[in-house]
C-alpha cells in the first residue's frame, strides 16, 4: 500500500508539472470497490490529459492553417489589384496611342491635301505663261486630276474616318468643280443613282480619277458647240460584296474603232490602269452616246461599309 501511494503521488507530481501548476486533486483517486480492492485511476487521468494535449495541438494547427489561408488569400488579392492596375494602365496607354495615331493620320491628310493645292498654284501660274493651246490644255488635265486627289484627303480630313470616303458625296462635289472648271453649268444636266456607300482609300482614290477622266472627256468632246446633254452616274450594289460604277451620257460617242484598251490618250490609259488596280472588269459601249461600266469587288472587309441611310 506503501508503494502504491508512493507511485500515484510521483504520478500526481508529473500531471501537475504538465498542466502548469494547475490543481490536479481528484485526477488521481483512489476508488473503493465491493470487494475491498483499489482501482487506481492513474491510466484515466493520462488518457485525459493526452485527449486535452491532443485538442491544443489540433486547435493550434487549425489556427495556424486559417493564418495561412487567410494570408494567401490578401497575397492573392493584391496580386490581383496590381494585375488590374497594370491592365488599367495598358488600356489608358492604348486608347492614348489610338488616338495618337488618328490624329497623326488625320494630320497627314490635311498636309498632303495642302501640298496637293500648292502643285494645283504652280500649275495655274505656270499656264499663264504659257501660249500653246495644247499644252495649256495638258495642264489643265493635270490641274483637273491633282484636284480630284486633293478632295479625296480634303474628305478623309473632314470626316472622322480615317481611311474610308463616303464616295457619292465625293463624286458629286468633284463633278461639280468640273462643270464649274468647263463652263457648262447650263447645257448639261447630270443625274445620279448611288448607293449609300464608303470606300477604303484604295479603291477611292483610283475610282475618283476614273470619275475625273470620264466627266472631262464627257464635257469637252460629247457635246460640241455648246449642245444640250445628259450625263448619268451610278453606283449601286449587285450581290454580296460585288459593286457596279456606270457612266453614260448622250453625247456624240467615242470615234469609229475607238478602243480604251489601245492606251490612245492619256485619260484612256489612265481609266484602264486604274481599272486594273481595282482589279475591275471594264465594259465599253459608244452607242447613242457613250456607256462606260466597271465592275470591282471590296476586297477585304475594311474596304467598303455601307452608310445607314
Amino acid at each position: 500500500m506503501e508503494s502504491d501511494e508512493v507511485s500515484s503521488k510521483r504520478m500526481e507530481g508529473i500531471v501537475h508539472m504538465i498542466c502548469g501548476g494547475l490543481p490536479v486533486t481528484g485526477l488521481i483517486t483512489k476508488i473503493s470497490v465491493a470487494d475491498g480492492a483499489t482501482l487506481n485511476l492513474t491510466m484515466v487521468g493520462g488518457f485525459a490529459l493526452a485527449l486535452v494535449v491532443c485538442l491544443m495541438v489540433i486547435i493550434v494547427r487549425l489556427r495556424k492553417r486559417f493564418d495561412l489561408s487567410g494570408r494567401a488569400l490578401n497575397d492573392r488579392d493584391q496580386i490581383i489589384s496590381r494585375q488590374l492596375v497594370l491592365l488599367k494602365d495598358y488600356e489608358t496607354s492604348m486608347n492614348l496611342l489610338s488616338e495618337q495615331n488618328d490624329w497623326l493620320v488625320t494630320e497627314m491628310h490635311h498636309r498632303v491635301k495642302n501640298y496637293l493645292q500648292i502643285v494645283n498654284s504652280l500649275i495655274n501660274s505656270q499656264m499663264a505663261y504659257i501660249k500653246d493651246p495644247a499644252l495649256k490644255e495638258t495642264l489643265k488635265g493635270s490641274r483637273h486630276r491633282l484636284y480630284a486627289l486633293s478632295l479625296v484627303h480634303q474628305k478623309l480630313f473632314q470626316t472622322s474616318m480615317i481611311s474610308n470616303l463616303e464616295v457619292p458625296c465625293f463624286i458629286v462635289e468633284l463633278v461639280d468643280y468640273l462643270v464649274d472648271e468647263f463652263g457648262v453649268q447650263d447645257n448639261v444636266q447630270f443625274e445620279y443613282d448611288m448607293t449609300p456607300l464608303s470606300l477604303d482609300i484604295s479603291l477611292a482614290i483610283p475610282l475618283g480619277l476614273i470619275v475625273n477622266e470620264l466627266v472631262s472627256n464627257a464635257l469637252k468632246y460629247a457635246f460640241p458647240a455648246k449642245a444640250s446633254g445628259k450625263v448619268r452616274i451610278s453606283l449601286v450594289h449587285i450581290d454580296d460584296d460585288n459593286y457596279r460604277f456606270e457612266f453614260t451620257d448622250n453625247g456624240i460617242g467615242f470615234p469609229e474603232g475607238f478602243n480604251m484598251n489601245a492606251g490612245g490618250s492619256l485619260g484612256t490609259s489612265l481609266i484602264s490602269g486604274l481599272t486594273g488596280q481595282m482589279k475591275g472588269r471594264i465594259e465599253v459601249r459608244s452607242e447613242n452616246g457613250v456607256m462606260v461600266k466597271i465592275d470591282f469587288k471590296a476586297r477585304h472587309k475594311k474596304e467598303l461599309h455601307l452608310i445607314a441611310s
